[in-house]
């Protein structure tokens, strides 16, 4: 199933996930104080997002592949839709199980379970069903910096999930317990 772009949606400052194959992505908040993040690739913008504090209310994410809200909802807002923007039709599900677990489910597409990496010392990463390993996330430490990179397989850009595995990846990230809004900082 092809996840289209409305025609009447332009973004023309993003650059499209599959011209990207193969280099690290990297989440930036450049403001302290709001919970927006900006990811970027090899200097090109890819996708916003904004995360909001409250973990009940809706965040909302764009790129050159579409406009999206993701919707929490359910017991302690362990799952989640992710909605076209405009029209609203549902294009992805995620469910938390438990602290460092989850399924991603893309509709038309594969299946993802999130989880701890074996490759990169317990990083949060999506797997296939097969087991393998698709996209990582790790932080970028120092003084300052509000960053976390973002290493998808080469072979998975080109795949309609890609957006939502590094949308949701994020969104996930920026909402777990004890991180305080600022989960790049706090890691």
């Amino acid at each position: 199933m092809s996840h289209a772009v409305s025609p009447s949606y332009s973004a023309p400052n993003f650059v499209s996930v599959s011209e990207l194959s193969g280099k690290p992505f990297v989440w930036n908040k450049p403001n302290a104080l709001k919970r927006d993040y900006s990811l970027y690739c090899a200097g090109d913008l890819v996708m916003r997002m904004s995360v909001p504090w409250w973990r009940y209310a809706d965040a909302r994410g764009e790129a050159a592949e579409g406009r999206w809200k993701i919707v929490p909802h359910g017991a302690l807002a362990k799952e989640a839709d992710v909605l076209e923007r405009i029209g609203g039709r549902r294009v992805a599900k995620f469910r938390r199980q438990g602290m460092n677990e989850g399924l991603l489910e893309v509709l038309g597409e594969e299946n993802f379970f999130w989880r701890k990496s074996t490759l990169s010392e317990g990083a949060p990463a999506f797997v296939t069903e097969a087991g393998m390993e698709v996209a990582r996330i790790d932080t970028l430490n120092g003084p300052g910096k509000a960053r976390a990179m973002l290493k998808l397989s080469p072979h998975i850009c080109a795949s309609p999930s890609a957006p939502f595995l590094l949308l949701v990846s994020m969104f996930d990230w920026a909402r777990r317990p004890g991180i305080r809004g600022d989960p790049i900082n706090e890691r």
